[in-house]
């Protein structure tokens, strides 16, 4: 039995040791490398949602981190940030 503790020990300190943040951490970056080289065809419009859902979500998660989930703050502030940016218009942001 003492195996088994032991052994259940190993397993709980081997999570805590980060590897599920290391694997989400990875997957996360390569998900952006994919998303960012399909910027080149957007518009004024699209490029705005997709820098603003990243930025808000940049930014929730990081208060999400500070009070909590950082996961729940992320989903929240990316959701956020990709309306505000959809919803602004060209005559709202000064391109000059």
């Amino acid at each position: 039995m003492s195996k088994f503790t032991t052994k259940s020990n190993a397993i709980a300190s081997q999570n805590e040791n980060g590897v599920g943040h290391k694997l989400l951490i990875g997957f996360a970056a390569a998900l952006a490398l994919v998303a960012m080289s399909a910027c080149s065809n957007m518009n004024n419009q699209e490029q705005r949602a997709l820098s603003g859902g990243a930025l808000g979500a940049a930014a929730g998660g990081a208060v999400g981190l500070l009070t909590g989930s950082w996961v729940t703050g992320a989903v929240i502030g990316g959701a956020g940030g990709a309306a505000a940016g959809a919803l602004t218009s060209d005559k709202q942001v000064k391109l000059d």
